[in-house]
């Protein structure tokens, strides 16, 4: 059998195990406080996070709903001077004066043909050009 003090060195670090837990575990009613507040921080902090990205969801559809708004205001610009430029090139004084120089004169009367209008064109004349 062993020896009654070669036991003595065991049961002192066990003793002393049992007074440091005892000493640093918290309390039963402290542990359940302490789990409860992790999870607050954590749904706190989730809840934070998401709300981050929510509101650079926001800057970012900003910044791109300026550029689109940009880009509408010069596609309309552009739109502007391009029927500026329509009117001009089609303007009829415009048109008679280019007919002379290339040496076109008006139709006499007898040489104008009117074409009876076709039954397709006649069922659907809201699509003609």
């Amino acid at each position: 059998m062993t020896h009654p003090d070669a036991d003595a060195p065991r049961r002192s670090l066990s003793r002393t195990y049992h007074l440091l837990r005892s000493a640093w575990a918290p309390a039963p009613g402290v542990a359940n406080a302490i789990v409860i507040m992790v999870l607050i921080a954590s749904v706190a902090t989730s809840l934070a996070i998401a709300h981050v990205g929510k509101r650079h969801d926001v800057v970012r559809l900003g910044y791109e709903l300026s550029r689109e708004t940009d880009r509408l205001e010069r596609l309309r610009e552009r739109h502007r001077a391009l029927g500026v430029e329509l009117a001009t090139l089609t303007h009829p004084e415009r048109l008679r004066e280019l007919a002379t120089r290339l040496g076109m004169v008006p139709a006499p009367a007898d040489q104008i043909r009117v074409v009876p209008a076709s039954r397709a064109m006649a069922a659907a004349p809201e699509e003609r050009p």
